[in-house]
């Protein structure tokens, strides 16, 4: 929701040539939306199998499989 209002309100402060169209900024919502779900289906999976552990989130630790589902490459064990 925080992310989701930033982005809604990102060209506020920005000068004239910097803004982003309403499609961007509609675009980018969309993305961060569909990431957070991600991230959150990513933990809850981690969580049933290691409740102590988490998800390094790094760009690098993020790849796409061969059918374009976004994959966690690496899950790590906090303690």
């Amino acid at each position: 929701m925080l992310c989701n209002d930033y982005i809604s309100h990102i060209n506020e402060n920005e000068d004239t040539l910097m803004k982003l169209s309403d499609q961007q900024i509609s675009t980018r919502i969309q993305y961060v939306s569909v990431f957070f779900e991600f991230i959150e289906k990513a933990y809850a999976e981690l969580f049933s199998i290691c409740p102590y552990g988490r998800i390094d989130l790094n760009e690098g630790n993020f790849m796409f499989d061969k059918k374009g589902n976004l994959k966690v490459l690496d899950m790590q064990t906090a303690m």
